[in-house]
């Protein structure tokens, strides 16, 4: 048995089963089988996901073993490690359902930035190095001022209970972190995905905000350049504006659960 498959059957002990691991990091686990007896080593892109779902560094894992444990055995307590791996453990949730949400959406809320207006931005979610991440750009011009607005974030996506969990940051700013919740509204139905949005606001400054937000599926062979032309502020009644969308965020009260889920509300 070498170093490194010491150090990644060390790592690999404390979660719950070893195939279940396997499908989080998105690897074959017969390959994954000869990684931890010593047979194999991983080739450069799997090492990518190994790396990036334990938080750790490539040349760690080939650190002689009594070095690796006196440095990383230390998991259980409350290390800065601990915190980190936590993290990336929550992150990655249910990966394989989490995959079914990759493509581009145009998001829809409405920010008091924009009063009585009904915004739309554009989101990519794709995955990398066994992650599911975000990008989302806002953009619009204040029609009072003529003042453009471009707003670029960058975030992780996490699959829980049915549930798409987007926590982003804005960059390069790097001052304002937004949450969004969603679910469709049957299993089988992804072209709309309806929840809430926690934000900040460009316009009273920084002023915190929630919105109900909806997302629409975009087609696989939309150019980006035409979605993100599509994007702005557009009043309520806009026809430019999906009746789905606009029924849905003109309402004034928040639908329940189960009327979203069994498609009543719609």
């Amino acid at each position: 048995m070498t170093d490194f498959s010491e150090n990644l059957r060390m790592l690999c002990s404390e979660k719950r089963s070893v195939s279940a691991l396997c499908r989080e990091i998105g690897v074959n686990r017969q390959q994954f089988g000869r990684y931890l007896n010593g047979g194999a080593t991983p080739s450069a892109h799997n090492l990518r996901r190994i790396c990036a779902y334990f938080s750790i560094d490539a040349r760690d894992l080939f650190l002689p073993h009594e070095a690796f444990r006196q440095r990383f055995g230390i998991v259980k307590g409350t290390s800065g490690n601990q915190i980190l791996q936590t993290v990336m453990e929550t992150f990655p949730g249910d990966l394989p359902a989490a995959r079914r949400y990759i493509g581009l959406y145009h998001s829809h809320f409405i920010s008091p930035s924009w009063p009585k207006t009904i915004f739309r931005a554009l989101v990519q979610i794709s995955e990398r190095e066994g992650l599911i991440v975000s990008r989302t750009v806002e953009r619009a011009i204040d029609p009072s001022r003529g003042v453009r607005q471009r707003t670029k974030y960058h975030g992780m996506v996490a699959m829980l209970a049915d549930r798409l969990f987007v926590v982003e940051r804005e960059v390069p700013m790097d001052d304002c972190i937004v949450e969004t919740i969603l679910f469709p509204a049957r299993r089988q139905q992804l072209n709309y995905l309806r929840g809430m949005t926690l934000g900040m606001s460009w316009r009273p400054r920084r002023t915190p905000f929630a919105s109900k937000a909806i997302w629409k599926r975009l087609r696989d062979s939309t150019d980006l350049r035409t979605a993100l032309s599509d994007c702005g502020a557009f009043p309520m009644n806009s026809r430019e504006i999906d009746p789905v969308v606009r029924q849905f965020l003109g309402t004034e009260s928040f639908p329940s659960g189960d009327e979203l889920r069994s498609g009543e509300f719609f």
